[in-house]
């Protein structure tokens, strides 16, 4: 067992729009490699999402989301290999 935190972000465009979403991770990682917590989604507003999917090895960290914002639905893949 072990704990993960981190935080990023990443730019989307929309019909002539713009902007950035901030991504603050805290999870644990289990026995098996599998990793859950949650992630709070910052823009225009804040929202905490659970982890959809997460796997943390010595080689390899995944984690999936998604999340709605204004009535559309965004997915964010990690991935470290």
């Amino acid at each position: 067992d072990g704990s993960m935190s981190g935080d990023g972000y990443c730019g989307w465009s929309s019909d002539g729009y713009d902007g950035e979403f901030y991504f603050d991770v805290d999870a644990s990682v289990e026995d098996d490699s599998s990793v859950e917590g949650t992630v709070v989604v910052s823009g225009s507003g804040s929202v905490d999402k659970p982890i959809d999917f997460g796997e943390h090895t010595a080689d390899r960290t995944k984690l999936v989301w998604q999340f709605s914002w204004y009535g559309q639905t965004h997915t964010v893949e990690f991935e470290r290999d």
